[in-house]
């Protein structure tokens, strides 16, 4: 597998630095849609870093590693924060179609895009108990930059 990177001068639509994995969709998870729904992931930040496309990669192994299935809501908890200048440890999975549309490829098997999106511990924990829909409302409302790799955790608010 392959972890591509795009600097945000060559697709100014998307506004973000831009990596993708290449290949994720080569081995079908267990569980989930079945074996004729893969994914690759994508992740925008609004500067380049360096730790992402290792990140990324091990993000697509997780599913094969802990036999399971990644697809759009999905949180997958990680050990240590992600790079060194934040606390965020864990990620969320949102489907990125408006950037790039499931595919679905002449052996049949479809492939979507998948947004993996860095949070807080605190964040994965609301979304678990309040659902994917309460975080993303909070996060519109609190005007979160979910691209910003330096943003600090936001008081997340009472619950719905």
């Amino acid at each position: 597998m392959w972890v591509l990177e795009w600097s945000r001068d060559l697709i100014p639509r998307v506004g973000v630095h831009l990596y993708a994995t290449i290949g994720a969709s080569a081995k079908p998870m267990l569980g989930g849609r079945g074996p004729d729904h893969r994914i690759e992931l994508l992740f925008g930040l609004e500067h380049p870093n360096r730790h992402i496309a290792g990140i990324l990669a091990s993000l697509a192994n997780y599913p094969h590693h802990h036999g399971t299935f990644l697809d759009q809501g999905h949180t997958v908890p990680g050990d240590e924060a992600l790079w060194g200048e934040t606390k965020m440890s864990d990620f969320l999975l949102q489907e990125a179609d408006h950037i790039l549309e499931p595919l679905v490829l002449p052996d049949r098997v479809h492939v979507h895009f998948l947004m993996a999106i860095p949070v807080y511990r605190a964040e994965l924990e609301y979304k678990k108990e309040h659902g994917l829909d309460a975080l993303s409302r909070w996060w519109d409302e609190a005007k979160v930059e979910i691209t910003d790799p330096h943003r600090r955790p936001t008081p997340l608010p009472p619950p719905p």
